[in-house]
């Protein structure tokens, strides 16, 4: 179904609920829904604890609902979170997760709208696409690969300007990296959740050396690429400030404002900086922006090489070449990086 957005200002204001519960980069991704959506309207949105600091304090948001999912027996407790909701103060529900939770809620629903039916919206997974993406590969026609997640969270309204996922409102205009005196650098992020998806830190390293740019490397105290990578970068003298665990999801946010540009696997982090509005060099290996994850902005760059087994999945989880496991991403030289970002140069 189809609804008014930005038009239609004097319409009845309606009450608006918004679920999207993990993970980060699907959770930056689906906040470009709230760019479509009346000034009139109220929304609530609903999303997991873990990233309240994300969104708390979005301009185009009235209320939060969060929902701890690291809870033991979560099954159980997601009844008990659905029972606290307020289901009659809602006209509309889009659901931008599409999980057994979220299915769970749209039948806890139904008793209290027998006689008026809540308006739900599901978002489309694009299954389909996606399958025939994943097994024909390269040979997939693009007019039948999955659309881009930005698409499909804002599908829902015909008439309204697309714009992409906006987080401004996290960047504090007076944030300072202390003992950090340049004023040019590029943010690093080179982990990642999945193994499959990290570029050799070796090479990494010598791409940012060749680019003599300073860096601010960044992950999580656990993140061994990112602790791997700042020490390889100290031994070859190249000016890099550790950033690895010093902080929290908001003031990432204000160092990738300060960034010229942020160099990041496939991950929720890469997303997070175009939605402050800094591009970035984004790796795939064994996904592919065509999955519906690729950027946003028009200023940023994809590497990636073409081999016939990609795209193998939306994890890397599992490499099913024998003789050269991950060479997606472990084949790909500096020089062919160095050579997509020429224009830069």
């Amino acid at each position: 179904m189809i609804f008014d957005s930005l038009k239609g200002i004097n319409l009845k204001k309606r009450k608006i609920l918004i679920f999207r519960l993990s993970s980060l980069g699907d959770v930056i991704l689906s906040t470009s829904i709230l760019e479509t959506i009346r000034p009139v309207d109220e929304v609530t949105f609903v999303t997991s604890l873990e990233w309240k600091s994300l969104l708390e304090g979005h301009p185009k948001v009235d209320h939060f609902i969060y929902f701890d999912r690291k809870k033991r027996g979560s099954l159980f407790h997601w009844i008990q979170f659905l029972r606290k909701i307020e289901w009659k103060d809602y006209d509309l529900v889009f659901d931008l997760h599409r999980n057994i939770r979220t299915r769970i809620a749209k039948l806890w629903t139904l008793p209290y709208f027998w006689n008026r039916p809540l308006q739900w919206q599901t978002v489309s997974k694009e299954r389909l696409r996606t399958w025939l993406f994943l097994v024909f590969k390269s040979a997939c026609p693009k007019s039948l690969r999955p659309s881009s997640w930005n698409q499909r969270f804002q599908s829902f309204f015909l008439d309204s300007p697309k714009r992409n996922a906006q987080l401004n409102h996290l960047v504090d205009s007076q944030f300072k990296i202390e003992g950090w005196e340049h004023k040019r650098f590029w943010a690093v992020m080179p982990s990642s959740a999945w193994k499959g998806k990290v570029w050799t830190v070796q090479k990494m390293a010598r791409l940012i050396q060749r680019l003599e740019v300073p860096v601010v490397v960044l992950g999580t105290a656990s993140d061994e690429p990112s602790i791997l990578l700042l020490k390889v970068l100290k031994k070859m003298n190249v000016e890099a400030f550790n950033g690895i665990g010093k902080w929290n999801l908001k003031e990432l946010a204000s160092v990738f404002s300060l960034a010229e540009k942020t160099l990041a696997m496939d991950t929720g982090l890469a997303h997070l900086s175009e939605a402050v509005g800094t591009p970035v060099v984004m790796w795939f290996g064994p996904t592919h922006p065509d999955l519906g994850f690729g950027p946003s902005l028009s200023e940023s760059k994809v590497i990636q090489k073409k081999l016939f087994c990609r795209p193998c999945g939306k994890t890397g989880k599992f490499c099913y070449r024998l003789d050269q496991p991950y060479a997606c991403l472990q084949s790909l030289e500096v020089d062919e990086v160095l050579k997509e970002l020429k224009e830069e140069f």
